[in-house]
């Protein structure tokens, strides 16, 4: 607070603050320039897991008429120096004088402001603060040990180490003030339960670093409802016995949790959640197994949210939400030959990214397959989603299906193929992207090396609706090698693009029964290339009936052969115009044998009876029309003027 008029004040009145974890709930800090009144009064302060719930460290600060009952939190009001009339003039959830005053703190290293007090208390109440502060935690040595929630926390200046053939049993409600370095280890056959509920969690902290919970090899672990703030690293798990739910770990300086070589296979982190953590919330080892990470909550890393130092084998990563990370969300980088067999990220929300690389990356030249399904990349300020794939090895399948990619800016989806990677894209929901203008929601770019006719990259049943930034889709290949592109059966509906809703610029890929309505946008479609190619465009829906409409909405750069049925012949004739303002060397060839179209009219591979060419699309004619007319379609001939008839021509009588 950094106050300039005199005429200034804070006032905090009539709000409730209820089952907020965190440091502080409400913290009044005066930094320099005139000192205002501060009146924070009749707030309703509720159950919150807080290690102190209001604290003002101002000159002039009025507490007055509010209700405090934060049995979990270690004060309730902390000042330079307390005074007594905050517990008369306030009321409290207890019945006790003595448990009210110990509720009242003094500020650590505090500027000492001169503070009007109604009586001579704080003198009574510092000394009766400092004989009542430490409870130190005893000692274990037996075989069971348990540990019984206190009125005052449990105080702990050396590590407690949980020894082999040990078992010690925490109460919920136990609180735990740690020292700076120590921490809880649990050796080889160790047993420690942290038995906390959701209304009555355990709860472990320090005011500067702690080590946090070391489990090592061999150790036991349950952890329930355990509330873990300030730790270096929150839980340490280097053992395949470990039990984890409803866990915060707030504010570690660290990560919020390291797994190891020696973890589970699946490491279901039961809804939990880590909160601003100093680096990577969660980190995984270098490992020679497969790993499952589950049910956990990111909020606030300054780091990546989950960080893979050597990944291998299949990972999977579900039932995850990260917000605001500030370097990725999510990272997982391919870093040796046939590593990592199979990626999959199922029902993974990354939102609110403002700063950063990207929410999830994944790079890598040997994975086999890699599947996102059921996730949510949403608000996000950095590209939501780069895949970096170069495919050294064999041919592999990426597939994003039944997500949501919604209110993002930046190019919100990189696909690099590499050389060999297919693709299926389908049922996805694009939406309410690029709203700053700037960018598109998929680039598409593939580099194939050689002839790949059993690849395929599929992009169907997605809706593209009411998207912003130069472009929707921005779909290449790099290289002159063929792979299939099929472009099928997507919506595109409402957006509003400088350039075009779709940038095509490799004659490799077919757009086909798609429905086009937009607009606002400049293009429906541009087509780039050279004279040597054809493209296929057919069986879409333009969203017009109107010829000058649908002629306004193509644009075909350069000299090429389109291809092209569209679904009516208004349609057809108008898009035929504005093929021939727009090239040189036009073949239209209509309808395109539709009777093929489960083969996605051959895609430039295989047969089709009465077509020909590598693509199927010229019709064949018996007896080639005797000579005498075109052959427009199988066995249909457009006669020359003075012939009638079908494949076999007659002279006009």
């Amino acid at each position: 607070m950094r106050p300039k008029s005199l005429d200034s004040s804070v006032r905090i009145e009539n709000n409730q603050f209820e089952q907020n974890a965190m440091n502080v709930v409400v913290k009044v800090r005066h930094l320099r320039g005139n000192a205002v009144p501060v009146l924070i009064s009749r707030n309703n302060f509720l159950d919150n897991l807080a290690y102190s719930v209001v604290e003002v460290d101002v000159p002039k600060a009025t507490v007055s008429g509010n209700f405090f009952n934060n049995v979990q939190s270690s004060c309730e009001i902390i000042r330079p120096v307390p005074i007594h009339s905050d517990s008369v003039l306030n009321h409290w959830g207890y019945d006790i004088e003595a448990e009210i005053l110990s509720r009242i703190c003094s500020i650590n290293n505090s500027q000492l402001y001169e503070s009007h007090m109604v009586d001579n208390m704080s003198s009574l109440l510092s000394n009766y603060i400092a004989e009542t502060a430490k409870n130190p935690l005893p000692e274990f040595g037996k075989t069971y040990n348990q540990v019984k929630a206190m009125s005052k926390p449990y105080t702990i200046e050396s590590d407690v180490t949980v020894k082999a053939d040990e078992i010690v049993i925490i109460e919920s409600g136990s609180h735990f003030d740690i020292s700076s370095k120590v921490g809880f280890i649990i050796q080889e056959r160790g047993k420690i339960y942290f038995n906390g509920t959701n209304k009555n969690p355990v709860w472990l902290y320090g005011a500067s670093p702690w080590t946090g919970i070391v489990v090592k090899p061999g150790g036991t672990l349950v952890l329930n409802y355990v509330i873990i703030e300030n730790a270096s690293t929150g839980v340490w798990i280097d053992s395949d016995k470990v039990e984890i739910k409803g866990a915060m770990i707030i504010n570690p300086t660290i990560h919020g949790v390291e797994i190891t070589a020696n973890s589970a296979t699946e490491v279901d982190l039961g809804h939990s959640m880590v909160e601003q953590a100093g680096s990577t919330a969660v980190v995984v080892d270098e490992r020679n197994s497969d790993i499952i990470i589950r049910d956990l909550v990111i909020k606030d890393s300054n780091g990546s949210g989950i960080d893979f130092l050597f990944p291998i084998g299949d990972i999977q990563i579900e039932n995850v939400k990260v917000i605001n990370a500030s370097s990725f969300s999510i990272h997982l980088a391919e870093s040796s030959p046939s590593s990592l067999h199979t990626v999959s990220i199922k029902n993974v929300s990354i939102t609110n990214q403002a700063k950063g690389h990207a929410g999830l990356l994944i790079s890598g030249s040997w994975i086999q397959n890699l599947t996102i399904d059921g996730s949510l990349f949403n608000n996000n300020s950095v590209p939501s989603l780069i895949l970096g794939l170069e495919c050294r090895d064999h041919p592999f399948l990426i597939t994003i299906r039944n997500s949501l990619f919604t209110y993002n800016n930046d190019t919100v989806i990189h696909l690099h193929m590499g050389e060999c990677a297919g693709l299926e894209m389908k049922d996805n929901l694009l939406e309410e992207n690029n709203r700053n203008g700037e960018q598109g929601v998929l680039i598409l770019k593939a580099q194939p090396k050689k002839m790949l006719d059993d690849i395929l990259l599929s992009i169907k049943r997605n809706k593209f609706l009411s998207n912003h930034g130069e472009y929707v889709a921005s779909l290449s290949m790099e290289e002159s090698n063929k792979m299939s592109g099929i472009i099928s059966e997507n919506l595109f509906e409402d957006n509003l693009n400088s350039d075009a809703v779709l940038v095509v610029t490799s004659p490799y890929f077919h757009i086909i029964n798609n429905t086009f309505s937009n607009p606002n946008s400049k293009y429906q479609t541009v087509l780039r290339g050279n004279s040597n190619w054809k493209f296929t465009a057919s069986g879409n829906e333009w969203g017009s009936t109107i010829a000058n409409d649908v002629e306004q909405r193509s644009h075909i750069s350069s000299e090429m052969s389109i291809h092209s049925t569209p679904s009516s012949d208004t349609m057809g004739n108008a898009l035929v115009e504005e093929m021939k303002k727009n090239a040189t060397n036009i073949e239209i060839v209509t309808p395109l044998n539709m009777q093929c179209s489960h083969l996605n009219y051959c895609s430039n591979r295989g047969t089709c009876m009465g077509w020909s060419s590598v693509d199927c699309s010229q019709p064949l004619c018996r007896y080639d029309c005797s000579g005498h007319g075109k052959c427009v379609s199988k066995d249909e001939c457009e006669c020359d003027v003075g012939w009638t008839g079908d494949a076999n021509i007659y002279p006009m009588q």
